[in-house]
């Protein structure tokens, strides 16, 4: 077997050991992630490799990957576009040069937007389900999906087993969907395309300086190195959107944990963006911990167009304790 070959399918079995291991089973949002072979990268070590994919509701178990590239920064400043290594219909792995000592920071680029459409119906922006290949396109028919349905004047409504009378006399569940074969031909329609954005640090030896804001687009920033993130100090970081703060925004704060460990606290408390566009962490115990949010936050009302963008965003930092 060639020897590009064997590393490959050495490094998908180091990969598919390290996901098993931080397998739990909480709930979490779906979030795109970055998960190194090593944070505090072993001084011998010339070359790691990481993992990337869309954690769901297990988490650090991807179940489904996302077309990216990868920029890595080198502690001397230099940055590099690498393609993936391995490329699989769950998670993609990445190999990396380490040998310079000191902080690399590593974040996906380049990722291909995930278009979601949306129909204005009755003054709601509703979103559109497109038909899966192969599905039985009358099955929805039967009250499990939306429908669409003239109303008192001559218009049409998404209706289905989401706004069916509930028991106990409460209210109609909210109509959010709406079945592409059920718009009406003069729906105004727009895409809303979905960006994910995954970043994380590795340091070989002594931390080194972090890179500055570059005052474009979406970013966070560690204001706590994150190779000096511990247990009793917690970790902070900032939110910027164009060189301006980011107030408001919550973000989750989930702990990978062991299947075994049932009493284990998975998903702890969000934390929310202060005035400075600054938020802090805290821990009560060690591990590596998912930091994720979706900026612009969705809006309840939809009356209000959705956005042209949405970054999905994920920090994956391993705390010391």
């Amino acid at each position: 077997m060639p020897r590009d070959s064997r590393n490959t399918r050495l490094l998908l079995n180091v990969m598919l050991t390290m996901t098993s291991a931080l397998l739990s089973h909480v709930a979490v949002a779906a979030s795109p992630f970055l998960l190194p072979e090593q944070f505090d990268i072993d001084l011998r070590t010339a070359r790691i490799a990481i993992q990337s994919g869309i954690a769901g509701d297990n988490f650090f178990v991807s179940n489904r990957n996302f077309k990216t590239d990868y920029q890595i920064q080198s502690p001397d400043g230099d940055n590099k576009t690498l393609p993936a290594t391995a490329s699989l219909t769950k998670f993609n792995v990445v190999e990396a040069d380490v040998g310079q000592p000191g902080t690399y920071r590593l974040q996906t680029t380049n990722s291909a937007p995930l278009p979601t459409r949306y129909a204005l119906i009755d003054g709601q922006w509703l979103r559109v389900m497109m038909p899966r290949p192969g599905a039985d396109k009358t099955a929805g028919d039967k009250g499990q999906h939306e429908q669409a349905k003239p109303t008192a004047g001559g218009e049409k409504s998404a209706v289905g087993a989401g706004n069916a009378p509930q028991k106990d006399g409460a209210a109609p569940k909210p109509v959010t969907m709406i079945r592409a074969e059920q718009l009406p031909a003069d729906a105004k329609i727009v895409v809303s395309n979905t960006v994910n954005t995954a970043l994380t640090y590795m340091t070989k030896g002594a931390p080194t300086p972090l890179p500055a804001f570059t005052g474009q687009g979406f970013e966070v920033r560690p204001l706590t190195h994150p190779s000096e993130a511990y247990v009793t100090d917690g970790f902070r970081f900032a939110v910027q959107q164009d060189g301006k703060p980011v107030s408001g925004l919550s973000f989750n704060v989930s702990r990978g944990a062991s299947g075994y460990d049932k009493d284990a606290k998975r998903e702890r408390p969000p934390v929310v963006t202060d005035g400075q566009g600054v938020a802090k962490v805290s821990f009560d115990q060690p591990g590596v911990y998912l930091i994720s949010t979706s900026y612009p936050t969705a809006n309840p009302d939809r009356s209000i167009q959705p956005p042209a963008e949405v970054v999905s965003f994920g920090l994956t930092i391993e705390v010391a304790p």
